[in-house]
């Protein structure tokens, strides 16, 4: 540590007066000197000046005048020699002074240069110090005055710096492990963007996935809200989705389906069991396969159940076109062997009948009974005919053939029929004839039953129409052939009754007309159906498919045609 017991403006001041004072000094002895210098040299001018006054005349010898220069010469020589003994003693005595006054002048400046650099090498130190970090380094101070004052400042600063250096380092720890904890916070805040990035894209292909399904789905809570459905559900529901969001599944509609599916839910919260029930829709004959599952989500408590939906109308159809073909076909066979066998005693009492009438002529007292045996004859024979017919195996021998053409010849075929009955016959035929694949005889016998019906159930003066139009839907391309009478129509209770075998409404019908037409329009791979004009009268449609539009139909009647078979 540094003494420090004088002030620094003490210190300068001391120093320049010492070195003043030695300076002065100086002065004086060289003043000092030359006086004594300058005293001899007097003594000198003078004894020149004495010597000259005295000198006496000239001396006529040469002896004379030797002897006083020598005497004169001695004087000056001893003068001199004095002279210059003093001025020798004299350099001397200023030469140790001058000597003095450098070493007392160096010795002075070294004192001074040394107290006043002390402290700023003192300074200059901690200055240092502080640059390493070294806050624990003290100046000592000592004395009064500017510098005692400045060690204490920096003293009191150095002890600041100290305890700021102490917070720095605090904050430093602090700052790093902010900074750690800020990166792994990044780090996590980046991972967790990641997975809620693989998430919203989980979820939309989910999402996607979900709406894909051809089948309606929706999402239920345990009191049988929807929380989620799909695009199918949307589409079946008429609702939008945030329409449908937490209302019970039993009023997203009317019918049956909805009914059904409020009924399963509330089954399966009880059960806790997979539960699958078939659903109907009498207003639109749509039949539906309904499934109810129950499953957790991650995350949630509740479990939730699960609603499917999927259409089963055509399965329906068609199992039971293979159900009423395979029916038909074992009645077929029954009723073809027994027109076989019952054929002959027909052909037999007809020719008995032609011999009676050949034999008794027409003899009024037997005309009535022949003519009622004719009758039921006849009827027999047209009832063994449609039973044959009926019975006859399917030949899958199918061609395109314009509908136009055939539905035509049905009109030629019925009309004397039409005209005895006073009804007329319209055809309107649109967008051209498609081409149908078909067997024209079979598809000719269908149409003409379905015209003989119609004139027989309208009254005179009623008309019958046939219609003859392009339809399109997700199957295809399909022609409707419409057949419609003015009469009173089919019984309410009878419509579910029309296409079974031996089912008349007719007074002498067989009841094998319709079925025969159901048979075969369903082994061309069509569809028939039956129902009543709102203005009145019965209407039958017959779908088709078109061979330009759907070109594998023929190999759908096939496939039709061996199931039943089977």
């Amino acid at each position: 540590m540094v003494n420090m017991r004088f002030t620094m403006a003490k210190i300068v001041a001391l120093g320049l007066g010492a070195i003043l004072a030695l300076g002065v000094t100086l002065l004086a002895l060289l003043y000092t000197g030359l006086k004594s210098v300058e005293a001899p040299l007097d003594n000198l001018t003078r004894l020149s000046k004495s010597n000259t006054a005295t000198t006496p005349e000239p001396m006529k010898d040469e002896d004379g005048r030797q002897a006083v220069a020598n005497r004169v010469a001695r004087d000056l020589n001893a003068e001199v020699a004095a002279l210059r003994e003093a001025n020798r003693r004299e350099m001397e005595r200023v030469l140790w002074q001058i000597a003095l006054f450098i070493v007392a002048a160096s010795g002075i400046t070294v004192f001074v240069i040394g107290v006043v650099t002390r402290p700023v090498k003192m300074l200059k130190d901690a200055a240092e110090a502080i640059r390493r970090g070294e806050f624990g380094h003290r100046i000592e101070p000592h004395g009064q005055g500017e510098l005692r004052y400045l060690a204490e400042d920096i003293n009191r600063i150095v002890s600041q710096l100290e305890t700021a250096s102490a917070t720095r380092g605090d904050l430093q720890r602090m700052t790093a492990r902010l900074r750690q904890e800020s990166a792994e916070r990044r780090r996590a805040v980046e991972g967790h963007r990641k997975l809620q990035a693989e998430a919203r894209k989980s979820a939309g292909d989910w999402l996607h996935t979900f709406d894909a399904l051809q089948f309606p789905i929706f999402i239920l809570d345990l009191g049988g809200a929807a929380f989620q459905a799909n695009r199918a559900a949307s589409e079946l529901s008429g609702l939008a989705l945030e329409e449908m969001y937490r209302r019970p599944i039993a009023s997203l509609g009317s019918g049956g389906l909805w009914s059904k599916a409020g009924q399963l839910a509330a089954a399966i919260r009880d059960t806790r069991e997979p539960i699958s029930v078939e659903a109907q829709d009498a207003g639109s004959g749509r039949t539906w396969e309904v499934t109810a599952n129950m499953f957790t989500e991650p995350g949630i408590d509740e479990p939730r159940i699960l609603i499917v939906i999927r259409e089963i109308t055509q399965m329906m159809k068609l199992q039971e076109s293979l159900r009423r073909t395979a029916t038909m076909s074992a009645m077929g066979s029954l009723v073809a062997g027994v027109a076989h066998e019952v054929r002959n005693p027909i052909f037999g009492i007809s020719s008995t009948l032609d011999a009676m009438e050949a034999r008794l002529g027409t003899r009024p007292e037997y005309e009535n009974y022949v003519r009622i045996l004719r009758g039921e004859l006849d009827r027999i024979s047209r009832l063994m005919r449609d039973l044959l017919e009926y019975g006859k195996p399917f030949e899958f021998r199918l061609s395109p053939h314009p509908i136009a053409k055939v539905i035509e010849q049905a009109v030629d075929a019925c009309s004397t029929q039409a005209k005895g009955a006073g009804v007329e016959i319209r055809v309107d035929i649109r967008n051209g004839s498609p081409q149908v694949r078909m067997d024209p005889d079979r598809l000719r016998i269908v149409f003409r039953n379905l015209l003989e019906n119609a004139v027989q159930h309208s009254p005179p003066g009623g008309n019958v129409s046939v219609e003859v139009r392009q339809n399109h839907d997700s199957d295809g391309t399909w022609v409707a052939c419409v057949v419609q009478d003015s009469g009173t129509g089919f019984p309410p209770e009878a419509l579910g009754r029309v296409f079974e075998p031996f089912f008349t409404l007719r007074k002498g019908g067989t009841g094998l007309g319709l079925a025969i037409a159901q048979r075969t329009v369903e082994e061309h791979g069509g569809e028939i159906s039956a129902d009543n004009r709102s203005k009145g009268g019965a209407v039958v449609r017959v779908h088709l498919p078109i061979v330009s539009d759907a070109p594998g139909t023929g190999e759908r009647a096939d496939e039709l045609q061996n199931l039943g078979s089977r």
